[in-house]
């Protein structure tokens, strides 16, 4: 009978072992989460001056582009009737 118990309590103790390793090792493959950002421009290009500082900014908060974050770049390229449809393509796209 003790014997029994014994058998148990190790077989018990196995299984919470192995589903703790397995938990450990799932986590542990989990790609890192990379941010999104949404970022419309009216009168400028992804190439302009205000751009660069913006990726200037991201790199001193310690985030890389396409490494860290995700940039979705629209450009209306000085057209204010397009920003409506920008807008909608950068929701449907789920970057803001």
């Amino acid at each position: 009978m003790q014997f029994d118990r014994l058998k148990r309590r190790e077989f018990i103790t196995l299984l919470g072992g192995i589903a703790a390793a397995w938990s450990l090792a799932a986590r542990a493959q989990q790609v890192p989460v990379r941010r999104r950002i949404g970022f419309l421009l009216v009168g400028l290009s992804p190439e302009s001056k205000a751009a660069k500082q913006f990726r200037l900014g991201l790199r001193d908060a310690g985030c890389s582009e396409g490494r860290d974050v995700v940039i979705e770049w629209r450009s209306a390229n000085g057209d204010y009737s397009r920003v409506p449809a920008l807008v909608a393509d950068l929701v449907r796209s789920r970057s803001i």
